[in-house]
């Protein structure tokens, strides 16, 4: 907070519960314009707008499901030149990217010098989806550089690796000496992890719904599922196997495909208390405060894991993402189709440039080794190799063309010396 009173900018990578959100609302409150803040779900603008308004707060929001309320208000004070009364804009990557109406009441701001802090939350979604689910993400360093230029840049996440921070950081045009680094350890010894295999669906709801009663029936909880279906499904089921000890009625489901209102309405509940359980895709969760919500379900990102705990009080992480030996191999076998498909066409149309395909051995993306596939049952390499055998079969017919190739026990070329007549070569797959 003292670097970003002096003008400097700050990138911010600490665990939940660290106090990421207070290192840029307490500033806020202390400079004279406007905190413009960027977040990533609908979900995390209402319920920081919620705890911002019960201490006082001004605060609003512009988002694709917002009113015209706060565009109003700040026009007034454009108009009046005079400090608007809020002191905290949240928004999305796509309000501010696609929206000209409110670049034009941003360029109006900027040009009175009524802007002071450009926050972007969950900054770590920049290197994760701005490259293809949500490319205006991408733009934000655009965007600084013409509305936000001279002042400060605020990041924050709580999960970042060497990686993707040098990624966010080129995303936003800005080089290591223009930012400051304040980094800390993710380690939260409170967390308590389980991973469970489940053998089905109906055993999945049972023992889930006893987990519930016998553990956390006085605690919140959120159970992640992988799609808007799944969500629905699981939050009726539970509901049927859970309706005799009245619980039914605590039980709800929240993803993207919901109305805003009715998505509104169901967050408004669950931080209430009225609900217990929510059924969510990741749309819900990140980044959002409840202190007793001591329970997830079927982990998806690191952040989400930790987004729930404040206290220092243990919370009980439960994982039982794979229902059948076979989703382990769907996930092998769509790293080994990408390294095929790489050797297949080693260069990427995509790339728009003549740079070389990297070696597929040291592709982060070939998660393919002897010591995986030893641990597999003879059925399970079977079903794998049978895979590997359609996919090879599927992309003999035209030449592959590699200079070299190191294959560290994940997969050996072996270049025979056939004529140029011959028209493949032939790979041979170490199991």
């Amino acid at each position: 907070m003292k670097t970003v009173l002096t003008g400097r900018s700050v990138f911010c990578i600490m665990p939940t519960g660290g106090g990421k959100s207070l290192c840029y609302q307490l500033p806020a409150l202390l400079l004279p314009g406007i905190t413009v803040v960027v977040s990533p779900l609908i979900s995390l603008v209402q319920d920081q707008i919620r705890g911002l308004q019960e201490v006082g707060v001004e605060v609003g929001a512009m988002t694709g499901s917002s009113g015209g309320e706060v565009p109003s208000a700040l026009w007034n004070s454009v108009r009046t030149r005079q400090f608007p009364r809020l002191k905290l804009v949240y928004t999305t990557p796509e309000k501010l990217n696609k929206s000209e109406s409110m670049k034009n009441l941003l360029r109006a701001l900027s040009s009175l010098g009524f802007l002071s802090l450009f926050v972007i939350d969950e900054v770590h979604c920049m290197s994760q989806w701005g490259h293809d689910f949500r490319v205006d993400y991408k733009e934000l360093g655009k965007v600084r550089f013409e509305f936000f230029q001279n002042v400060p840049l605020m990041a924050f996440t709580a999960t970042a690796t060497v990686t993707v921070k040098n990624d966010i950081l080129k995303l936003l045009l800005v080089n290591g000496k223009e930012i400051l680094v304040f980094q800390k350890s993710f380690n939260r010894p409170e967390l308590r992890y389980e991973v469970r295999s489940k053998k089905n669906h109906r055993q999945f709801i049972s023992d889930v719904s006893a987990y519930i009663l016998s553990k956390q029936l006085n605690n919140t909880g959120i159970i992640y599922c992988g799609t808007q279906m799944a969500c629905e499904k699981v939050c009726k089921d539970l509901q049927e196997a859970m309706k005799n000890e009245g619980y039914e009625r605590k039980i709800g489901f929240y993803h993207a495909g919901l109305e805003p209102m009715e998505r509104e309405r169901i967050q408004r509940e669950w931080s209430e208390d009225q609900l217990k359980i929510i059924v969510a895709t990741v749309a819900f969760g990140m980044g959002i405060n409840k202190t007793d919500c001591r329970c997830c379900q079927i982990l998806k990102y690191f952040s989400e894991v930790f987004n729930r705990d404040f206290c220092g009080v243990p919370m009980h992480q439960l994982c039982d993402n794979y229902s059948q030996p076979c989703d382990y191999e769907v996930v092998d076998i769509m790293h080994i189709t990408i390294v095929l498909v790489r050797l297949r066409f080693p260069f990427s149309l995509a790339m728009k440039g003549s740079v070389r395909m990297q070696s597929a051995a040291d592709d982060q993306h070939a998660d393919f080794s002897r010591s995986r596939t030893a641990q597999r049952s003879e059925a399970a390499r079977a079903r794998v190799c049978a895979v590997f055998n359609r996919i090879t079969n599927h992309l003999r017919g035209e030449r592959m063309e590699i200079d070299s190739y190191e294959s560290r026990e994940l997969i050996n070329l072996e270049n025979s010396t056939r004529s140029e007549n011959e028209k493949d070569k032939e790979v041979c797959i170490e199991k």
